[in-house]
């Protein structure tokens, strides 16, 4: 099994990339989270708007509740608090998350 993620940034197009997959990756939302952003050099977690993921297997894997409630995304509210809860700072302009934060929460 794999699981691929499709990063999409503000300032750069998007990049996707396959993992090998683990049931462990499933265990909670920030485990996954996490799991993602580790795939990105600091200055792509910075500029990261959001996270597609969509688990590959012959068979169908059991996947938890809140990955289908997510639909398997990540959205900028998470990567913001992501970032604030690991020091790094973001290069998404305000005024954008400001919009954006208005828009869907």
């Amino acid at each position: 099994m794999e699981i691929e993620f499709i990063f999409t940034f503000y300032e750069k197009e998007q990049q996707i990339s396959r993992h090998p997959f683990y049931l462990s990756l499933l265990e909670t939302y920030d485990v996954l989270l996490a799991y993602a952003m580790t795939q990105l050099e600091p200055e792509e977690q910075a500029n990261l708007i959001k996270i597609s993921t969509c688990v590959i297997s012959e068979e169908e894997p059991f996947l938890p509740d809140w990955y289908w409630i997510c639909n398997g995304k990540f959205w900028l509210d998470d990567m913001e608090r992501f970032r604030k809860e690991h020091g790094i700072k973001t290069s998404v302009p305000q005024e954008y998350i400001s919009e954006w934060m208005g828009e869907n929460t």
